[in-house]
């Protein structure tokens, strides 16, 4: 279904282009997609042609532009690498995500530096091809006045160079040249932005200031204000231009398969019975009041805030791909549709049986059901593999959810060896096979699937049986009390190194009432067991542990936090609070409600 979608909507952009094309259709229109381009422009001026020989200024070697940016505790240094008159050499030596693909003109690499960690050596976090000649994209410079403000004496030249491509938002780079028979030549342009790839609508935008901005003859009398219509540039050998032309049989074709494809694509994305979320596919953003991440997927705008985003509550996480494995469990699911509410792409590992998984996945494109066994290094690998190519963009958000508790109660004294092994397989070395692979793909990701760095954060689900120990369950415990202290304070220090921005954090429940605890917890003096050492005197439901889920992997609310472990368990202390006979169970409706006339045990002193 997501496939046949994105075909669509491939089919709607295509149709929308040529339509773009048929609107100047009443005239053949002329560019120059040549790397040799024409350096020589003609624009009219209140009935006046200018001419502009830009050759100095376009026909240099190769040369670098950049800017560094304070982003502690790293500094990121923005480079443009321009050659427009010729293709930047490519180096077949390199790997290919670190330089621009061949026919590349103008080309951005982003690079963070950690000076604090010397020895640790720069990381590229991407490349962006802005401008150039590809086979299906070309350089189509076009040159036009920009509009004069007040503190201009004359309108400047804007020439902007086009064909870039990253992530499916188009680039460009836009030099805007103003004259000054001042300046000392050979003079350089200057950025005014960086022009990100994805939220600037892939604008890269320069100021040139030269004599060579000058046009020849001077400017005449009485500029406009206004700049005129754009042109192209001075007519060059008919080996070097492209006409366009078509005709109005042909414009009316096209709309008629524009009404049948939108028509069908209406039909099919008409929101079904019981979906929770909806598309919006305007053409224009969504309101700036609330924030939502860019589509890198798509130039299409992000879907309608749900319920969460309209009340202000942005965690950040609209469009950001999360992994959550044990997600057929009741945390794991609970988790599942919490992420899914936020707006990101969820996919979902399960071991054996999917749950009630496929249900929710019924109407949600955002959801992905993967089977693999979390100890298989082969089956790990092919997961993430996997969720990157659907969701077109490489993991940013890990929570390991799964995990296996033995039924019986066995001391470690008649433990076998076998049962030890399998818990600790599943619950710590499952862990470390996930969070390797997580890293990695973010060390050497995709060029087409690359994420946004600073999203990134990782969650382990622990348990209070790795704080104060379980009676029969030395496997359990010993496995999470490892997840939860020295595999988290430990990956802290490191996924900074590859993401200066990562995180990770561990949430450790403690009781839960799960679908499968349900009938356990039908049994009064298991209850009152159970909240014996809990102040809240409640137990928790796996919505008290997937919003904390939630808030640690929301750079939002939780960007500063890391290395530590989050403890869901009401208060829960290794000391006797609430006494057999008084403990009195609070019921999940009685915490939200005011205080209860139940008067309150006092919490009893340590035993001895």
């Amino acid at each position: 279904m997501m496939l046949l979608k994105r075909r669509a909507l491939e089919t709607i952009l295509s149709i929308v282009s040529l339509l773009q094309i048929a609107s100047a259709a009443a005239l053949p229109t002329t560019t120059n997609d040549n790397v040799n381009l024409d350096c020589v422009f003609s624009l009219d001026s209140d009935g006046h042609t200018l001419k502009y020989d830009l050759c100095p200024l376009l026909r240099r070697e190769k040369y670098r532009i950049s800017r560094n940016v304070e982003t502690p505790p790293s500094i990121t240094k923005i480079h443009y690498d321009i050659s427009l008159n010729g293709y930047l050499p490519w180096d077949g030596t390199l790997p290919a995500r670190d330089q621009c693909e061949q026919g590349t003109n103008v080309c951005m690499t982003v690079i963070s530096e950690r000076p604090d960690h010397r020895l640790e050596p720069p990381r590229t976090v991407y490349v962006v091809p802005v401008a150039g000649n590809f086979p299906n994209r070309q350089l189509n410079v076009t040159a036009e006045f920009a509009k004069k403000k007040s503190s201009m004496e004359y309108a400047p030249l804007k020439v902007t160079f086009q064909g870039g491509l990253y992530m499916g938002i188009s680039q460009k780079a836009i030099f805007t040249f103003l004259c000054n028979p001042s300046v000392a030549e050979p003079s350089e342009p200057e950025l005014l932005s960086h022009g990100d790839p994805l939220e600037d609508q892939g604008n890269h935008k320069l100021a040139w200031f030269s004599k060579h901005a000058c046009p020849i003859g001077g400017y005449p009398q009485n500029q406009p204000d206004e700049p005129p219509k754009p042109t192209v540039p001075a007519p060059v050998p008919d080996s070097q231009h492209t006409a366009r032309a078509i005709g109005p049989g042909t414009v009316i074709v096209i709309l008629i398969l524009g009404a049948i494809v939108i028509g069908s694509l209406k039909r099919r994305w008409s929101v079904r019975h019981g979906t929770a979320r909806y598309r919006s596919f305007a053409l224009s953003r969504v309101s700036p009041a609330i924030h939502h991440d860019a589509d890198p997927r798509s130039p299409l705008s992000p879907h309608t805030p749900n319920a969460h985003h309209t009340l202000g509550l942005d965690f950040g996480l609209n469009r950001v791909h999360v992994l959550v494995t044990g997600a057929a469990g009741g945390i794991g699911l609970e988790i599942v549709q919490e992420f899914l509410k936020h707006g990101a792409y969820v996919t979902a590992q399960y071991h054996t049986t999917a749950g009630s998984l496929p249900e929710l996945q019924e109407g949600i494109d955002d959801l992905e059901l993967f089977q693999a066994d979390v100890t298989d290094e082969h089956a790990v690998k092919k997961m993430f593999s996997r969720g990157g190519e659907f969701f077109e963009q490489e993991v940013q958000v890990l929570v390991v959810n799964h995990g296996i508790f033995p039924d019986e109660d066995v001391n470690l004294v008649d433990m076998d060896l076998t049962q030890w092994k399998r818990t600790l397989d599943v619950n710590l070395t499952g862990p470390f096979l996930l969070v390797r692979e997580f890293l990695r793909r973010l060390r050497k990701p995709r060029r087409k699937f690359a994420p946004d760095l600073s999203k990134v954060a990782v969650i382990v689900i622990g348990s209070t049986s790795g704080e104060f120990g379980e009676a029969g369950h030395v496997d359990y415990s010993c496995s999470k009390a490892a997840l939860q202290s020295g595999f988290i304070r430990t990956v802290k220090n490191e996924i900074v190194q590859i993401a200066p921005a990562g995180r990770i954090n561990a949430v450790s429940p403690g009781w839960v009432r799960t679908p499968m605890a349900e009938a356990t917890m039908s049994d009064p003096s298991l209850v009152e067991r159970a909240i014996a050492t809990v102040p809240l005197r409640k137990i928790a439901t796996p919505s008290d542990v997937a919003r904390q889920v939630l808030v640690l992997a929301s750079s939002t609310f939780s960007g500063h936090v890391t290395g530590q472990n989050i403890v869901v368990a009401g208060g829960m202390e290794g000391r006797l609070l609430n006494p057999p006979g008084e403990a009195n169970p609070k019921h999940e409706e009685e915490s939200n409600s005011a205080a209860s006339p139940v008067t309150r045990s006092k919490p009893r002193k340590s035993m001895p």
